[in-house]
């Protein structure tokens, strides 16, 4: 009876330490981690690297986890608060995102973002001269 008990405990350890029980990055952990994130934006010609100073909507696509390759892939519709890289005006950011984290032992970290189609800016017009 003891084994038993000592071998259901030792799978329960494992099983921690592997990470399969630890919890997934929630949605709101997801958003924040992206403020303070560079992403390049803009068209070829003039390509903006914008940093995300907040995040105005969210809306997940879809969700790939693979547990035992420690590897979480997030598609999502955003829209991101920024500023204009050149005059300081505020901007919001307009895609949709590829977020891969990844599971390290202090737990699932942010590995890279991407935008996977058009990213569009709209930026406040400048009141300067």
């Amino acid at each position: 009876m003891i084994q038993w008990k000592v071998a259901l405990l030792g799978t329960a350890l494992l099983l921690l330490d592997c990470g399969y029980l630890r919890p997934l990055t929630s949605e709101t952990r997801m958003q924040a981690d992206l403020v303070g994130q560079q992403l390049r934006c803009g068209n070829q010609f003039i390509p903006h690297v914008n940093t995300v100073q907040a995040v105005s909507s969210w809306q997940l696509i879809r969700r790939s986890t693979n547990r035992r390759a420690g590897n979480d892939t997030i598609y999502a519709a955003v829209n991101l608060e920024s500023e204009d890289p050149f005059y300081g005006t505020p901007c919001v950011l307009s895609t949709n995102l590829m977020i891969v984290y990844r599971l390290y032992d202090q737990g699932w970290q942010l590995e890279s973002l991407s935008p996977y189609s058009a990213c569009t800016v709209s930026c406040t017009p400048s009141t300067r001269h």
